[in-house]
Order: structure tokens, then C-alpha cells, then sequence
């Protein structure tokens, strides 16, 4: 199976020079393609099309912001098996206003997936300008997107801590210390370092 990692970070990202050795290590290890496309963030969000193009090269296309840190990196993403046929999200369990948390994201080469690409990109302006953007509008769609969304459960490979929150423990597949400052966020990530498991 061919298989892409794929992370936007803009110059200067702080984070980055944690988690992009730690993600090119795991990419290393399972024989993975590693892409970072470097752009600011609201560029980042203005590029989902590029996802199409991605998924005439690859069979699978895991998206993971440049803040998550791989924890586990003898697991395989093409292995989890929560993954549904065509595009997973994980729930992100902070509470009914986020069902989901767009940060780790699982898109396989199907005429399904590429539909909801079409239709991320086609509704860009209903979704942009919402607080959280692309995983709220998901949330409110999810019921009429089931056919093609799978939403795994919250730590299947995005274990989030956000606040007084941690859904992440020892020994799961990815830690996302998202809504941090970044002074915060670089700390928390570099505190999880020691718990990588290789």
C-alpha cells in the first residue's frame, strides 16, 4: 500500500523542529512518503484540493497537523482498525461543541473520498469563517456525510489535550496538545518525547 504523511507548518512554526524529525523517523520506519508542505495556516486550509492530487499518487493520505507528535511509532496508520473505507476522523471528546478533531485525518483513494473533498472545497465559505473551521462544519454534516465519514473513537490516532482536559495516555498512537500557547504547546510536546514508544 502506498502511503503519505502530509503536514502544512508555516515558517516559523515553533513546534515543527519537535515534531517533523519525530514524524520522518516513523515515516523512515514504515517505508511512508513524508510531505511538508511549508505555508501559513489559512493558506493551508484554502489547499484541500491538493488532496486530490495526492490520492492519484497514494492509496492512503494521513493529514496531521504540524503540533501532533507520533507516540507510537511501531504502529502502522494503514493498520488502525477503526479506519473506515474512505475518510476517518477520531471524536475529540472535550464536549458536545467538538464532536471531532480535524488535526489527524485518514483519506483513502475512493470515488467516495474524492466527492467529499469536492465538496470540503465547494463549501470553503460556508465553513472558513466558523470558530473552528473545517472539523465544526464536519460535525454539523456528519449525520448526512456517514456514507463516506467514519468517526473513530477519541484515541484511536489523535489523543488530545486541550485544558484542564487529556484524552492522550502512555502507549496511544498520537498526542495533540492543540489550543495551547505556543510556548505551552513546544513544552507539552517536548515532555512527550519521552514517551515515544519505538
Amino acid at each position: 500500500m502506498r502511503v503519505a504523511v502530509y503536514t502544512t507548518a508555516s515558517k516559523g512554526t515553533p513546534w515543527a523542529e519537535i515534531t517533523l524529525p519525530n514524524r520522518l523517523e516513523y515515516c523512515v520506519r514504515h517505508d511512508y512518503a513524508m510531505i511538508v508542505q511549508c505555508e501559513p495556516y489559512r493558506q493551508a486550509l484554502d489547499g484541500f484540493g491538493r488532496l486530490h492530487s495526492l490520492l492519484e499518487q497514494f492509496d492512503l493520505v494521513w493529514t496531521l497537523d504540524a503540533d501532533c507528535l507520533i507516540t507510537d511509532l511501531t504502529r502502522r496508520i494503514d493498520d488502525v482498525p477503526e479506519l473506515g473505507p474512505h475518510v476517518s476522523i477520531c471524536e475529540e471528546g472535550l464536549g458536545s461543541h467538538a464532536l471531532v478533531n480535524g488535526g489527524s485525518m485518514v483519506w483513502r483513494a475512493t470515488h467516495l473520498t474524492t466527492a467529499l473533498i469536492s465538496e470540503i472545497v465547494h463549501y470553503q465559505p460556508e465553513w472558513m469563517p466558523l470558530e473552528f473551521n473545517l472539523q465544526q462544519w464536519l460535525m454539523r454534516h456528519h449525520e448526512r456525510l456517514a456514507d463516506r465519514l467514519t468517526i473513530c473513537h477519541t484515541r484511536a490516532f489523535n489523543g488530545i489535550e486541550h485544558g484542564s482536559t487529556k484524552v492522550w495516555q502512555p502507549g496511544d498512537f498520537v498526542y495533540h496538545p492543540c489550543g495551547a500557547p505556543a510556548d505551552i504547546r513546544c513544552r507539552m510536546l517536548r515532555e512527550h518525547l519521552q514517551h515515544v514508544v519505538r
